[in-house]
This record gives structure tokens, sequence and C-alpha cells, in this order.
């Protein structure tokens, strides 16, 4: 059998619906809860749940283990390599098109100073200042039901540049 080069349509509705629910538990615990639901033309539909429990260990610094889970059925154009017929008006074999499950867990830490990191000043905006306000670094790791599993590390700077400053402000950045 020979391979054909993936032929979609060039169309495609997209539906996602979505819901939130953020609860404080005391003083120092938030759980953030999430639902996806979501529908294509394509035939595809899929269910998203993520949990992260926020911990503040103190008030700059913030531990949130994190769960998600994804389900979705397959589109109706896919199929496994070589199962493909070229009589077809429409065919793929991405497996991000397959029907699939996959899980991610995870733990990131957050530090994040009420006032900023650091403060200083633009080198090339006059009576401008850059704030470094938070860094974030956050394990993931990540299996789908097709075999993919993969680990990740991301690290996140927050900046903050202000548009201008009184001059008692300025002259404490001197």
């Amino acid at each position: 059998m020979d391979s054909y080069v993936e032929q979609l349509p060039n169309f495609r509705y997209k539906i996602p619906v979505g819901i939130r629910h953020n609860w404080s538990i005391g003083s120092r615990l938030l759980l953030r809860n999430h639902y996806r639901y979501y529908w294509d033309n394509w035939g595809v539909q899929s269910h998203t749940i993520k949990s992260e429990l926020v911990i503040k260990a103190s008030s700059n610094l913030r531990l949130y283990p994190f769960y998600r889970y994804h389900t979705q059925t397959s589109a109706n154009y896919f199929g496994e390599h070589k199962t493909i017929v070229s009589t077809q008006n429409y065919f793929t074999s991405d497996f991000d098109l397959s029907g699939l499950s996959s899980q991610k867990i995870g733990l990131g830490i957050s530090y994040a100073p009420t006032f900023g990191v650091k403060k200083w000043k633009s080198i090339f905006r006059k009576n401008k200042a850059s704030t470094f306000k938070e860094i974030n670094l956050r394990f993931a790791h990540y299996e789908r039901s097709d075999g993919f599993v993969a680990n990740a590390v991301t690290i996140g700077i927050k900046f903050n540049i202000q548009n201008g400053f009184s001059k008692t402000n300025w002259k404490k950045l001197k």
C-alpha cells in the first residue's frame, strides 16, 4: 500500500465550553478547578478536568501541585499509518486527532514578594524603571494513552515596566 499525504477539510468549527471554580480553604489554601468540554465538526469531542492546590507557605512563597486529565474521541478522518485508502476524500494519521486520553501531574513553586524582587532604572527610556516581580519554577510529567511520555521543566519570570516616576521614587533608585 502506498503512503499518502494528509488531506483534511479546509474548514473546521471548534466549540469549547468551560467552567472554573476556585475555593478558598482557610487563609493558606486555594483549590482551583477547571472543566472543559470541546466539540468540532470533524467528530472530535473531549473532556478536560484540571485541579491545582495553591499552598501559601508564606506571604511571598507558594507551592502548587496540579493534576490534569483529558480524554477525546477520534476525528472522523483518522486512521493509523498504512490503513488509509486512497479513495477517501479526507484522511490523517496524526495521533493528536486520534481517540486518546492523557494525564499530567506536577508541582510548581512561585516566589513573588509584595514589592517585587528587584527594581532598576531603564537604560533605554529616561525616567522609566523595571521591576522584577515574580519567578516561577514548574515540573510536569505527561503521559498519553498512545505511549507518548514527556517531562517538562518551566521557568517563568514576570516583569513590570512603569510608565513614569515621581521625583521622590526616582531618587530612591539612584
